[in-house]
C-alpha cells in the first residue's frame, strides 16, 4: 500500500545483493520503491537512525528532479544511474532545507538548487545550521563507516530558489513554496498536474523540529496556515520523514501545530530550547572555546 512507503517499510539490509519485494528493489546501499508513474522513493539501506530521511525522485519528460539527497555517505547519483532512473535526460538535485540528512549527498550532483536564504550556509558548510551529527548506532556495522568522520561537503548551488519559482520538467511543473519555520529556507514543491506535494521537514507524522538555530515558531504557524489553504488541492503528500500522507492528514497536522504554537508557554519553551540547541551544536561543530567548554561540561549533550 502506498501509505506504507515510509522508511520503516524497508526492514531488510543488503550488501552486494538484490532483493525484490513487489516493486521494491534493494541493491547495495539504497533501496527504491515506485510510488506513481512519475514518483520514486529512495532510502539509504545502512542508515538506521530513528528519523531516516526520504529521498524523492520526480520524473519528467524533459527534466528529472531529485528532492533531498540523504547523508551523502553512499553514491546516490551512481545508484540512480545504475538503475536507469536518471541519466537519459537532464537532471538536478534540490534540497528542501539545509539540514545534514537532506543535503549530505548534494555534492554528488552537478546541477543543484537550494532556497536563497540557505545558499551561503550550504556554500560555507555551516555545520551548526546544518545540525551536523551522527551517532555511532545510526549506521549499521556492515557499512564499515566511522561516523566520527562524517561531514557534509560544502556545495555552491548552481541555482537559488525563491517562493513562486517554477521547475519545468516538461510534462509537468514543480512550484516552489517558501515555507519557513523548521528552517529559514525550508521549501515545499507542488506539482499542480498530479496534485503532489513534496514537503521536506515542514510537516510529517512525528515530532516536529522547531528549535534549531534558524527555526521560528511564528513563521512555522504562518507556513501551516498556507498549507491548510493548499490542502484541498493536494492528493498525495511526500514528506521528508516517515510515511506518505493525504490531504486530510496534512490539514490535521497543520492545525495541531497552530494550536500548540500559538500558546505563549510553547513559544517560550521553544525559544529557550533553540538557544540550548544552538549552543550545543556550536560547541560540537566549531572551535569556539566557550561553546566547546559548554558542550564538554555536561554528559547530557553527548546524545548529539
Amino acid at each position: 500500500m502506498l501509505n506504507e512507503a515510509g522508511p520503516y517499510y524497508f526492514t531488510l539490509f543488503a550488501l552486494k545483493r538484490i532483493t525484490r519485494i513487489g516493486t521494491t528493489v534493494m541493491d547495495d546501499c539504497f533501496n527504491v520503491k515506485k510510488i506513481t508513474d512519475s514518483v520514486y522513493l529512495i532510502n539509504e539501506v545502512f542508515n538506521v537512525s530513528d528519523n531516516i530521511s526520504n529521498i524523492w525522485l520526480s520524473k519528467g519528460t524533459y527534466l528529472d528532479v531529485i528532492i533531498d539527497t540523504g547523508l551523502g555517505i553512499w553514491d546516490l547519483a551512481g545508484f540512480l544511474k545504475s538503475k536507469e532512473l536518471i541519466g537519459d535526460k537532464p537532471y538536478m538535485a534540490i534540497a528542501t532545507h539545509i539540514h545534514f540528512d537532506h543535503t549530505g549527498g548534494l555534492h554528488q550532483f552537478e546541477k543543484t538548487a537550494i532556497h536563497e536564504n540557505e545558499y551561503d550556509d550550504m556554500k560555507n558548510g555551516n555545520a551548526v545550521n546544518m545540525l551536523t551529527y551522527l551517532k555511532e548506532n545510526d549506521v549499521v556495522p556492515e557499512a564499515h563507516y566511522d561516523v566520527r568522520n562524517f561531514k557534509v561537503k560544502p556545495v555552491t548551488a548552481s541555482q537559488t530558489l525563491k517562493d513562486g519559482d517554477i521547475i519545468d520538467q516538461g510534462d509537468h511543473k514543480l512550484q516552489i513554496l517558501h515555507l519557513p519555520g523548521h528552517t529559514k529556507g525550508s521549501i515545499a514543491l507542488y506539482d499542480n498536474r498530479d496534485k503532489h506535494l513534496f514537503l521536506g521537514d515542514i510537516l510529517y507524522e512525528g515530532m516536529l523540529i522547531d528549535f534549531t538555530p534558524t527555526s521560528s515558531v511564528e513563521e512555522y504557524i504562518d507556513s501551516c496556515k498556507q498549507l491548510i489553504e493548499l490542502a484541498p488541492k493536494v492528493n498525495m503528500v511526500f514528506p521528508g520523514h516517515f510515511r506518505i500522507l493525504n490531504s486530510y492528514e496534512l490539514c490535521s497536522l497543520a492545525e495541531n501545530y497552530i494550536e500548540n504554537g500559538e500558546k505563549i508557554l510553547y513559544k517560550c519553551s521553544r525559544n529557550c530550547l533553540a538557544c540550548l540547541v544552538t549552543a550545543v551544536f556550536k560547541g560540537r561543530n566549531t572551535r569556539n572555546l566557550p561553546y566547546n567548554c559548554f558542550y564538554n561540561s555536561c554528559c547530557c549533550f553527548k546524545v548529539v
